[in-house]
């Protein structure tokens, strides 16, 4: 046990010193940046500035990117500097396992660095006022829909990133390359409008986009519908691709 985490720890570890990961971290300096000075600055309310910036198009679509890049490099560098790690794995469905624990940490290390530089910019360069009040039509305040936003969005996140983990697995890598920019191109197309929605949508940015419904209710029971949704995506590609021979190492 003890072996098998000091092998992941090494992958990890080699993993953030690769001249990719390090490209993405400045990209994520610049974005956390960007967030933070641009995309909130109009709201004062430290709460509603957040919620600002991670419904805001233009950010939310380079973010998005950056982690499924993250996710790439993540598989791509395993697949390609450690063929012998996975020889070593008995079965495809141990490949695929560890290959989605690797993945899944390295996009949280990448998302708490996000956050930790996010909050540096926002305290340094652009204070406001911390004020908890109603949000919108919905009979809660702004701070606890922000943590339901939140969890929402990188519960979304992870499921997306781990379906282009096992694509990974079963394809070739320049086609995980173009989804991921068709997949973040997008939400360019995903037209913004103020209207209370009060019926479910499949349109996955519109849960990045300030969908406003009703009710809060009404919101969380389609937010979980389509979380049920995004479950069951997984395990069908899973159980296809647990089934298939071989193991694509590049």
């Amino acid at each position: 046990m003890k072996m098998k985490i000091k092998n992941r720890l090494s992958l990890l570890n080699y993993i953030s010193t690769t001249p990719k990961f390090k490209l993405l971290f400045i990209m994520l300096f610049f974005i956390a940046f960007y967030g933070s000075n641009v995309s909130g600055t109009s709201v004062k309310n430290i709460i509603d500035s957040i919620l600002v910036t991670i419904q805001f198009p233009i950010f939310n679509m380079i973010f998005f990117l950056l982690i499924l890049l993250n996710t790439y490099n993540t598989c791509s560098t395993i697949s390609k500097k450690f063929s012998f790690y996975i020889i070593r794995l008995k079965s495809k469905k141990a490949y695929y396992i560890e290959m989605m624990k690797i993945s899944l940490i390295m996009n949280l290390f990448y998302l708490i660095l996000f956050l930790i530089i996010y909050a540096a910019f926002k305290v340094f360069f652009s204070p406001g006022y911390f004020s908890i009040d109603n949000y919108n039509n919905y009979n809660i305040n702004n701070l606890m829909y922000l943590l339901f936003y939140f969890v929402r969005y990188i519960l979304y996140i992870f499921l997306v990133t781990n379906i282009m983990t096992m694509l990974f697995v079963s394809t070739k890598n320049i086609f995980i390359l173009i989804i991921d920019l068709i997949m973040s191109g997008m939400y360019l197309i995903v037209p913004i409008d103020g209207e209370i929605k009060n019926n479910f949508t499949l349109n996955f940015w519109k849960y990045f986009n300030g969908l406003s419904y009703d009710s809060f209710n009404t919101e969380l029971k389609y937010s979980l519908i389509y979380l049920i949704l995004l479950i069951v995506i997984n395990i069908f590609l899973y159980n296809i691709i647990k089934k298939r021979k071989g193991i694509n190492i590049s």
